[in-house]
């Protein structure tokens, strides 16, 4: 049987977050050893509600904590338009949580935790990336803790939130930086990988029948922001979930040493993440890029776990 994956959520739920944190449960190849929620899609009150409902609904009791209220340097910004007024597409749960969050200071909450586990884990970051880098410029020791990084975030060819720049680092990207130029092992999953192939209303439409109650809640959410009956022909991207894939299926990617920097002050490229593919010409490599998924097979294993 393979070994589980230690691993901290970082999250910002959201839609795909929230397919991210079902995965992660059901998959049973993840040992979750905590979630942090942080501003992003939407508001930091929001995304941590809506974490707290998710653990809870998924019987989940592991550490959860309120992380970052806005990006380092800046005024947050946020993604209704993409998840809906509350992040899980306007779908209205009931307040009736099992697991609510600590609110205690999260840098120091990071590091502590991170010191208490008997070897260094893999943390899955998948909103902005302001909480690490927090923990980066207070704990600069911290490196020895985590064993790899897994980002999404970032566009080779394009963004989401601009032209140029995808959400995640455009909420932050000071923080994104920072992070990049910690020196953890970390692996990128771009828009090119997570769009490279969408998920489309017959899938959506197994998960209504599914024997997991969690996945029939996922329809709800994915339903009430997009209406599916009157939507057949749309396709839905799961960035955060892909990038949980890559962590517990690396053999369905390709991985590429490259060199990615973050543009922090372009008049229309603020956010743009810069990945140098030049080969013998590119700087040296800082991460590594999650790139070409095998979406056949991964479409196929998401709905052995999730139906």
């Amino acid at each position: 049987m393979k070994q589980k994956y230690s691993i901290i959520i970082d999250c910002d739920p959201g839609i795909d977050d929230s397919f991210a944190l079902v995965y992660g449960h059901l998959s049973n190849s993840f040992d979750i050893k905590a979630v942090f929620s942080v501003a992003g899609n939407v508001p930091i009150e929001m995304t941590t509600l809506n974490s707290e409902f998710i653990l809870s609904e998924l019987n989940l009791n592991v550490p959860l904590y309120r992380g970052a209220e806005g990006p380092i340097v800046g005024e947050p910004i946020i993604a209704k338009y993409a998840h809906g007024s509350n992040g899980l597409g306007g779908y209205q749960f009931e307040p009736n949580l099992k697991v609510h969050a600590n609110t205690k200071n999260p840098t120091d909450a990071y590091y502590e935790l991170l010191k208490s586990f008997d070897e260094p884990v893999i943390i899955a970051a998948i909103g902005p990336l302001t909480n690490l880098a927090k923990l980066f410029m207070a704990y600069p020791d911290v490196n020895q803790y985590i064993k790899a990084i897994y980002v999404m975030g970032g566009g080779i060819v394009k963004g989401n939130y601009t032209a140029s720049a995808e959400f995640n680092i455009a909420a932050d990207p000071l923080a994104a930086q920072i992070v990049i130029n910690s020196g953890v092992k970390q692996y990128y999953v771009p828009l090119d990988t997570t769009t490279a192939y969408g998920f489309n209303r017959d899938f959506m439409m197994k998960l209504k029948d599914s024997k997991h109650p969690t996945s029939q809640l996922l329809f709800k959410i994915i339903d009430a922001k997009e209406k599916l009956d009157v939507n057949p022909n749309a396709v839905y991207y799961l960035h955060d979930l892909i990038t949980l894939i890559a962590i517990n299926h690396p053999e369905w990617f390709d991985f590429i040493d490259v060199h990615i920097a973050v543009e922090l002050h372009g008049v229309h490229t603020t956010g743009m993440t810069i990945f140098d593919l030049r080969g013998e010409r590119a700087q040296k490599p800082n991460a590594i890029y999650v790139a070409h998924p095998k979406f056949s097979e991964i479409q196929k294993h998401v709905l052995e776990v999730l139906v």
